[in-house]
């Protein structure tokens, strides 16, 4: 049990990397034998993460998309696109595309194969890789501000509240 615990750990671990995102620790009651119930715990609160990190995912695919298909356009001349940021543009729903997406579908697995495959999706994993070297500093910062109120407390018999309410003052 304790080594299938571990194993699922490191390989959605592996897989929450690809979106630039980690799991929550593993509660050490997940790596002993009698720890199903803590093992199961923890993947429920995980999955519960999931969508936030798989529309983070799909916004950031999109975004790489668009900027790339654009700078394309802007690289081959075009004009027209820019027409697509005035202000009084009004962009039709998906919906209303609809012979207008049909006929680009040959560009538009061409720009998969030729650019997606090559280099697109390998931006965003880069995207998502930043991401989480972000938000691991962050946490580092995080443990060491609740480090500090732990010193705080400890020194100057104050409450995580009365630290709370001094930082909130230097805001």
């Amino acid at each position: 049990m304790a080594k299938r615990s571990e194993l699922i750990f490191e390989e959605y671990k592996i897989a929450l990397a690809t979106f630039g995102a980690e799991p929550l620790p593993l509660p050490a009651q997940a790596i002993r034998e009698e720890g199903v119930l803590a093992l199961l715990s923890w993947l429920l609160n995980e999955f519960k993460g999931l969508h936030d990190i798989l529309v983070t995912a799909t916004d950031n695919a999109a975004a790489v998309s668009c900027e790339s298909i654009l700078a394309l356009l802007n690289r081959e001349g075009c004009e027209d696109f820019s027409k697509l940021g005035a202000k009084d543009f009004v962009y039709p729903s998906y919906k209303e595309l609809g012979q207008d997406l049909s006929s680009v579908q040959t560009v538009k697995k061409s720009f998969f194969r030729r650019f997606w495959k090559v280099s697109g999706r390998e931006a965003v994993r880069a995207i998502a890789a930043e991401r989480l070297k972000v938000e691991s500093k962050e946490d580092d910062v995080g443990a060491m501000e609740e480090a500090t109120k732990e010193v705080v407390e400890g020194s100057l018999g104050g409450s995580a509240k009365d630290v709370d309410e001094i930082e909130a003052s230097k805001v």
